[in-house]
């Protein structure tokens, strides 16, 4: 195994201005360790892009020093116009794999990417999307655990305002987080990892969803898995920006909520629907506003929506689609 220093200085050079991680190794950043290599499980990383050259090197750079001996990492990249291919150019020999031709979207680039796909444990991490230092270590350790189907790890949530200010939130999962599926999907995606065993259908990902793929995806997990852990490491950073398209095309992400709703749970659609686009505006509301009478407005309005669906369709099925927490109706042995 490569000292991390080693690696670093074999990369090319960050661009200028850029520091901290991953553009340089500063004395907080620790060493992974180095005990136990043979037992450690291989892992594949696949990163879906399009026209994000203003942020994929950060990616990149953040995989490529994660010193972990036994990663793969493969860039689908959908035929970019922008910066990004001659940034895959620039780090082409430490990628294991990659490509930049046109794709049918997100899902059908992750679906390239895993039937590349060689390591015992894989994920997709986007294309604006970080893995925090030594992550892949939290994760080699944690699965050497060979019961340990799927991981989940806390993720470190960066939201982007319109003015341009910015403000940490740190998301944290539980040994709960995946009962909520499928009408509340808690589960952090770059910071969720799973044996590639697991996936038995092809392709591994619905080409068909363009927003909620990665809920599909984890309820289909449910169905398969015996064993989700969750570990309180920090493995990724995640930007939430007010231009992602779950933002900007919130009543298009609710008909697929709707979709994978009816294919895995049995609460009424008609519920799901009605709620779902009942809290949109209010959620972009309380996420994006400074006001705090407008946010408490907001969730006036939210608490009330779902006392009126209650009344209606009973206390337990408004719950179980409410922000604040819930069950799902079919446990995870009822989603095979």
């Amino acid at each position: 195994m490569k000292p991390l220093e080693e690696i670093f200085h074999q990369l090319p050079e960050p661009p200028e201005g850029k520091t901290g991680w991953p553009w340089t190794l500063d004395s907080d950043v620790p060493h992974p360790p180095t005990s136990a290599l043979d037992e450690l499980p291989s892992i594949s990383i696949v990163t879906p892009s399009f026209n994000q050259g203003r942020y994929i090197e950060e990616t990149i750079r953040s995989v490529l020093l994660q010193g972990y001996p036994k990663l793969q990492f493969i860039v689908i990249d959908g035929g970019s116009t922008d910066q990004t291919v001659e940034i895959l150019q620039k780090y082409g020999s430490w990628i294991d794999y990659w490509v930049s031709e046109s794709d049918e979207g997100q899902s059908d680039a992750i679906n390239k990417g895993f039937a590349r796909c060689s390591g015992d444990v894989i994920n997709w991490l986007c294309s604006d999307d970080s893995l925090t230092p030594n992550a892949a270590w939290h994760v080699g350790i944690a699965m050497r655990d060979p019961t340990v189907d799927v991981l989940l790890g806390d993720c470190k949530k960066i939201l982007i305002y319109d003015d341009g200010h910015s403000e940490p939130k740190l998301h944290q999962h539980t040994d709960e987080t995946f009962d909520r599926l499928p009408y509340d999907n808690q589960i952090a995606q770059p910071s969720c990892f799973y044996r590639r065993s697991l996936i038995s259908r092809s392709p591994a990902v619905d080409r068909s969803l363009y927003y909620c793929m990665d809920r599909e995806l984890w309820c289909y997990l449910a169905g398969q898995s015996k064993h989700w852990k969750v570990i309180h490491e920090v493995l990724s950073v995640y930007p939430h920006w007010p231009e992602s398209k779950t933002e900007t095309r919130g009543r298009e992400a609710v008909f697929e909520h709707i979709r994978v709703a009816r294919r895995y749970g049995s609460a009424p659609v008609s519920l799901l629907y009605l709620h779902a686009l009942t809290r949109w505006p209010a959620q972009r509301l309380i996420h994006w506003t400074e006001s705090g009478r407008v946010a408490r407005a907001s969730r006036w309005y939210l608490k009330n929506v779902s006392r009126v669906l209650a009344k209606i369709y009973g206390i337990r099925s408004a719950h179980a689609l409410s922000w604040w927490g819930g069950i799902s109706f079919k446990s995870r042995r009822q989603l095979k």
